[in-house]
């Protein structure tokens, strides 16, 4: 059986699964599903809970369930197994094309990069301010251990980036203790991971954001609140900037 405390804290575990508010609609827990897989946070080869036990956890009947499971599976996201080892389990997420993220940017407008960039800073400044007064020995851990992911993730590790990235600030939301930042920033990874992930390609951008990091969980370790949240906001910052740049670039072909 697959565990929560396997991959994600129990706070980002309650954002991915908690019950839905907008009702039952199937689409909408295979929406929740499809983000935290393609984002990486219900990693390949995961076991999902148990149907019974998904469909409490959404809050849905177990019919809704099924629905959405049969979507992810028609998407190729999972696979369910019959017999000796059954169950559902992970199969990965979609790739990402390069050049389909290079329209999005191109078809935005610098304005609502900007929109996009207020949005993100006051998620992720507000999980950083909030982390640093209440983060434990416990989220620390599983902070730094994300932090040397990324340090280790190479030139060639894009993929691992992108995963240890999305995961550092989902438990940085969840270090705040707060499940509404938690499911806040799955939610705005869903909608634009693949925009504030844009430079994953970019190795200078990839040693300037290591070292944003390190500054960033430095602050929230040391209990240093307004700080935490500034270097949040610097980093938001610096991937708009970069987006605003690759929209210019792209727009001028």
């Amino acid at each position: 059986m697959w565990r929560a405390d396997d991959e994600l804290s129990p706070t980002a575990y309650e954002a991915v699964f908690s019950p839905l508010a907008q009702g039952g609609r199937s689409q909408v827990v295979a929406r929740r599903l499809e983000a935290a897989i393609n984002l990486g946070h219900l990693p390949r080869g995961a076991r999902l809970p148990s149907e019974a036990e998904l469909a409490a956890q959404f809050a849905v009947s177990t019919i809704t369930l099924r629905e959405a499971l049969a979507t992810l599976r028609s998407q190729g996201l999972v696979e369910t197994r019959r017999g000796r080892g059954a169950g559902t389990f992970v199969r990965g997420p979609r790739s990402t094309r390069t050049e389909r993220v290079e329209l999005l940017v191109r078809d935005l407008a610098v304005d609502e990069l900007r929109d996009l960039g207020d949005h993100c800073a006051a998620i992720r400044g507000a999980a950083a301010k909030l982390a640093a007064a209440r983060a434990g020995e416990d989220d620390m851990a599983r902070l730094r251990e994300l932090l040397a992911n990324l340090a280790e993730a190479g030139p060639a590790a894009a993929a691992a980036w992108r995963r240890a990235d999305g995961r550092l600030h989902v438990e940085l939301a969840s270090a705040a203790h707060s499940p509404r930042l938690a499911r806040a920033e799955l939610e705005l990874q869903h909608q634009a991971a693949d925009l504030l992930l844009l430079s994953t390609h970019d190795e200078p951008f990839r040693e300037a954001a290591l070292s944003r990091y390190r500054a960033l969980l430095g602050a929230v370790e040391a209990a240093e609140a307004e700080r935490a949240r500034e270097l949040a906001e610097e980093h938001v910052s610096a991937i708009v900037d970069r987006l605003i740049r690759v929209h210019l670039e792209v727009a001028a072909r």
